[in-house]
C-alpha cells in the first residue's frame, strides 16, 4: 500500500516534541518528511535559525507558546507546561507518528498513533543524566518532580497504539516504562553527497572527531580530559557551548553551526569519530561509517546494535578518560577496511526504514499486530 494525502489514501500528520535542535530525532523527522511530503508537522516550539533549514519547506504547526523565545532557546524551561501543550493538538488524520523522546505522544487523534520513541523521556526516566549540567540545587528540584510526572507519562502511553523503539534498548526501556511491547526500526542516516571543506588547523586524517552539546549523558567532558591530559593527538569537538571548556589547549578545537556538508567533510577527513555518549541509538557512528570512518564507541547503549568491534569500531569498555585515550590508540593501530566500513552502514538507509515502518504501520492495519 502507498500512504500519500491525496485522494482517498489515509490522511498522515507528524508530531515532533520540539524543533529547535539538529540532532538525530530531527533527521528522523525530516526522513518522515521526505517519504510523507504532504503531512503536516506539528510541535510545540519551533525556531528554523536553530534546526535543520530543511523544515522551513515543511508545513510545520507550532504551539501558542512558540512566541517565548525563553522557551524556543531552551525547551527544557518548559517541561511542567509541554504535557498540557501537547493535550491541545487535536489532530485530525488517519495515522498520527510521533516522534517523541518526550511529550509528542500526548496528542489527541481519532487515527491510529504512531510513536515511534527514541527513549521513554529522559526527562523523568533517567532524571539525573538530562539534567546532569544544570546546578546542583535546579538538578534536585527537577528529579522530583519528574518523578511525580511519571504518573502521567505512564497514563499517555495507553493512548498509543503501536511503539517503535530506535533499539534494542529503548524497546527494553518502554517494556520497562509502560509495559507495553514494541518494534525495533533503526533511524536512518541522510548521506551526503557533496562536502565543503572546513578551516581547521590540523592536516587532514591528523584529527579525532567528537559530535554533542553539553548535557550530562553526552559525556563530551570524558573526551576533552582524554585529549587534554592522556593522548597528544588532536580533536575537534562538534557543537554549541564548548569554547570555554577548550580555552588554552591548543590540541583541541571546538566548531559549531556547521553545515551538513562540512560535517560530512570531518567524517571523511578525520582518523576516527570518538562516540561515547550513553545513546539511545547514536547516529553519528552510522554517519561517520557511511564514508568508511573507524568509531572509538562506548560499550553501551545503542551503539551495541549498531557496532561492530575491529569491523568498524574499537570499544571503550569503562567510562574513564585514560581508558578513552588507551582505546583511541588502539584505533590509530588498527588496519581499517574503509569498503567494509561503509558497507556496515547500508542496512540504516533511509530506503530500509522506509519500507520497515510502512510494513509495520500495515500490519498493524491486517490485524496482525507485533
Amino acid at each position: 500500500m502507498s500512504y500519500s494525502n491525496t485522494g482517498a489514501m489515509p490522511t498522515i500528520a507528524i508530531v515532533h516534541d520540539y524543533l529547535t535542535q539538529r540532532g538525530g530525532a530531527e533527521r528522523v523527522v525530516l526522513e518522515l518528511v521526505r517519504l510523507f511530503p504532504d503531512a503536516v508537522v506539528y510541535t510545540s516550539f519551533y525556531n528554523p535559525d536553530t534546526t535543520f533549514p530543511e523544515f522551513k519547506k515543511a508545513h510545520v504547526i507550532v504551539s501558542r507558546y512558540n512566541k517565548l523565545s525563553m522557551f524556543r532557546n531552551d525547551p527544557r524551561l518548559a517541561f511542567l507546561f509541554l504535557p498540557w501543550i501537547f493535550s491541545r493538538f487535536k489532530i485530525d488524520a488517519d495515522y498520527v507518528i510521533c516522534s517523541t523522546s518526550g511529550w509528542s505522544q500526548y496528542v489527541r487523534t481519532r487515527g491510529t498513533k504512531v510513536a515511534y520513541c527514541h527513549t521513554p523521556a529522559r526527562w523523568f526516566w533517567a532524571s539525573s543524566d538530562y539534567f546532569g549540567s544544570l546546578s546542583r540545587p535546579l538538578r534536585a528540584i527537577a528529579i522530583a518532580v519528574m518523578r511525580i510526572v511519571r504518573i502521567i507519562d505512564i497514563w499517555s502511553s495507553r493512548s498509543v497504539d503501536i511503539f517503535v523503539a530506535n533499539s534494542s534498548i529503548s524497546r527494553d526501556r518502554i517494556q520497562h516504562a509502560y509495559a507495553r511491547d514494541s518494534i525495533v526500526l533503526h533511524p536512518p542516516f541522510s548521506a551526503v553527497l557533496t562536502v565543503e571543506q572546513v578551516d581547521i588547523p590540523f592536516e587532514c586524517h591528523d584529527f579525532y572527531l567528537t559530535v554533542g552539546r553539553p548535557r550530562g549523558y553526552k559525556n563530551t567532558d570524558v573526551v576533552l580530559d582524554a585529549f587534554k591530559n592522556y593522548t597528544d593527538r588532536n580533536l575537534i569537538v562538534v557543537g554549541d557551548g564548548w569554547e570555554e571548556q577548550i580555552q588554552g589547549h591548543d590540541r583541541v578545537v571546538a566548531l559549531s553551526g556547521l553545515t551538513d556538508r562540512q560535517l560530512w567533510w570531518l567524517y571523511a577527513n578525520c582518523a576516527g569519530l570518538v562516540a561515547v555518549a550513553n545513546e539511545d541509538f547514536g547516529l553519528t557512528p552510522i554517519e561517520a561509517f557511511s564514508v568508511g570512518t573507524p568509531v572509538i564507541a562506548l560499550r553501551a547503549g545503542g551503539y551495541l546494535d549498531t557496532c561492530s568491534e575491529n569491523l568498524n569500531c574499537i570499544f571503550v569498555g569503562d567510562l574513564t578518560a585514560r581508558s578513552v585515550a588507551e582505546s583511541v590508540s588502539i584505533a590509530a593501530k588498527t588496519d581499517w577496511d574503509k569498503k567494509r566500513i561503509a558497507d556496515s552502514a547500508l542496512r540504516f538507509s533511509g530506503e530500509v526504514f522506509d519500507a520497515c515502518l510502512l510494513g509495520i504501520i500495515e500490519a498493524h492495519d491486517e490485524g496482525e499486530g507485533l
